[in-house]
């Protein structure tokens, strides 16, 4: 495509060989900008950005330029504070990524593939795991057999019957507020990460390395990376050690 650009005093044209009108629009976009523009001859060249009123970039006035142009719909009020609980949480920025699309449903469970188009509905949307239903974050964390093992088992090491019922304990940061002392949420809130990333990781070593789920190792994995994410951001953690850890996970820091 051949493109030509004669600037005159005040006015501009293109000649464009072949589709044109894109390069045409531009064109029209570009005059107009000029137009408004006044040269200072003997005056150097200079970035100015037009988002703030003194010409210099700040995070913020992209940041709201972005937020505006880009904005969905409103997320729901639950959400927004249950998503407030999890940056506090002071673990690995990858495991806190992971949890927030886990609370918003934007991991690549089977039921959003068929949604995109990857898989079909039907055995290729099956969970991984237990073969029964179609695979989904619900699923995930309520329905299947083998994760709900899991989340019956991490629910009575943590002793949190006391504070909140299983359903809660699995919609954690929905209903955090139920655990008053600071320092059980944040455990329980390391934890709950913990277990939705073991739980993600070995659902991905059935898929795509062929392997078989192990309780065993599943929750070992569980128990191991919370320990370690705590060790690695808890002012306390030279109270407790991984025995005690493994016996009384919520007592562990108190003594």
């Amino acid at each position: 495509m051949k493109k030509v650009l004669a600037v005159g005093e005040g006015s501009a044209a293109a000649m464009v060989q072949g589709d044109g009108q894109p390069w045409l629009d531009a064109l029209k976009r570009l005059v107009l900008i000029l137009q408004r523009t006044e040269v200072q001859v003997f005056k150097e060249d200079s970035f100015s950005w037009s988002l703030t009123s003194n010409g210099i970039f700040s995070v913020k006035s992209c940041y709201d330029r972005f937020m505006a142009i880009l904005s969905g719909n409103p997320m729901e009020a639950i959400k927004v504070k249950a998503l407030s609980h999890l940056w506090k949480c002071l673990a690995p920025s990858r495991i806190l990524f992971f949890g927030w699309r886990f609370i918003l449903d934007r991991i690549a469970t089977r039921d959003q593939l068929v949604r995109r188009g990857i898989l079909q509905e039907g055995n290729d949307s099956l969970c991984a795991l237990c073969l029964l239903e179609e695979e989904s974050i619900e699923h995930l964390s309520y329905y299947c057999r083998v994760t709900s093992s899991i989340w019956r088992r991490v629910y009575m090491w943590l002793d949190l019957a006391e504070f909140m019922i299983i359903e809660d304990f699995v919609a954690f940061f929905l209903n955090c507020d139920k655990i008053i002392c600071l320092n059980k949420r944040a455990i329980v809130a390391i934890v709950w990460l913990a277990t939705v990333w073991s739980i993600w990781l070995k659902r991905n070593a059935v898929i795509f390395k062929q392997e078989s789920f192990s309780f065993s190792e599943c929750m070992s994995e569980i128990v191991s990376n919370s320990w370690y994410w705590l060790c690695n951001s808890y002012k306390k953690v030279n109270l407790c050690n991984y025995y005690y850890w493994n016996i009384l996970p919520l007592k562990c820091f108190e003594r």
